[in-house]
């Protein structure tokens, strides 16, 4: 073969490699583009399918509220806010999505400040949230945030998980996640509203443990040493409550006697307990005085059951009462610097 016939050869052949790649290039755009505009779109609007009865969604479209109750499903399960709403006289709204942690909790109380600034709001200080690494463990929270909420979710998430995972978990928030809602919006839309009352549970009965189940409960805490990343959570919030002169109160709804009897629980409770009051805050503790040793009252190992929501309502409402009353008198706990450390809630009703 002449030197002229190889170089023909080699230049076909470089042509339709050429060619090659370039429909490979073309094929791979035709169908990231339409899937970044898919994302785009569903990062920009998609809140706008959420409930407003519950969640992020539900509490920016109720700026009438006065006060609030943030938290994980810890919270859910533990304030009937109809209830709480006729014991305090004052309108008020739930938020709260499981595994919600303090990082978490920070960042959706200067989202709904945005809109409106509640003058009480009712922190969830789960003990263990101090020993764990920030995670979303509700994707829901992701899908009913608005957009400078699911930048920030998407941040302080990538932060703690740097891998190839954390990103395409991401991505698959973005793109997959909240994608039945939109479909089924007309339909699921009318069923969050008939389960959901300003973002608490309604027309459905949570029954207690048997015996049995009661007594095998455990904490499932791993450690007892405070997570950095959630203190510095815990001090952004209250500082910028104080910036807005908002009164926060932080409240440890009740758990069963076998998990309370955990000492690292114990430890992260103390903790909590040490931090709040160095920064002059309100701290109670819901196993106080409250029966944790009747499995009636708790459904599982750290929620409670209907029966036991409504009594810690009732219970916990003198108490936000009697907290109320003390943050009027002494110009708010956020503006004076002076609160209760530690607050007893009313004996046993």
């Amino acid at each position: 073969m002449s030197a002229s016939t190889v170089d023909k050869v080699a230049t076909s052949t470089t042509q339709r490699q050429c060619g090659a790649g370039r429909y490979l290039t073309a094929l791979f755009a035709l169908a990231i583009i339409p899937l970044c505009i898919f994302a785009s779109l569903k990062y920009l609007v998609e809140d706008r399918f959420a409930p407003t009865s519950r969640g992020i969604h539900g509490a920016l479209s109720h700026p009438e509220s006065e006060i609030l109750f943030i938290g994980s499903s810890h919270t859910r399960r533990s304030y009937r806010i109809d209830l709480m709403e006729k014991q305090i006289h004052m309108p008020g709204f739930l938020v709260s999505y499981d595994g919600t942690d303090l990082v978490t909790i920070s960042q959706e109380l200067q989202q709904i400040c945005t809109r409106y600034t509640p003058k009480y709001v009712v922190i969830e200080a789960y003990g263990a949230f101090l020993a764990s690494r920030h995670d979303l463990q509700d994707p829901r929270l992701f899908f009913d945030a608005p957009p400078k909420l699911k930048t920030e979710i998407s941040r302080s998430y990538f932060e703690t998980h740097k891998t190839l995972s954390g990103a395409m978990n991401i991505l698959a928030l973005f793109v997959n996640r909240g994608n039945e809602e939109i479909i089924t919006y007309p339909i699921d839309h009318r069923l969050q509203q008939s389960l959901s009352y300003r973002g608490g549970v309604r027309n459905v009965f949570i029954p207690g443990s048997d015996v049995a189940s009661f007594n095998s409960y455990r904490s499932g805490a791993t450690s007892d040493v405070p997570d950095a990343g959630q203190i510095a959570a815990l001090h952004e919030m209250i500082d910028f409550a104080r910036a807005r002169h908002i009164s926060l109160i932080f409240i440890d709804p009740p758990m069963p006697a076998p998990v309370i009897a955990d000492a690292k629980i114990q430890r992260l409770k103390q903790v909590f307990r040490t931090t709040l009051t160095s920064l002059s805050q309100t701290y109670i503790d819901g196993d106080d005085g409250f029966p944790t040793e009747n499995p009636e009252l708790f459904m599982d190992n750290n929620h409670l059951s209907s029966a036991g929501c409504e009594l810690f309502t009732l219970r916990s409402s003198q108490a936000i009462e009697a907290w109320m009353s003390s943050t009027v008198s002494k110009g708010g706990p956020n503006e004076s610097g002076v609160a209760s450390a530690k607050r007893q809630l009313p004996d046993r009703q």
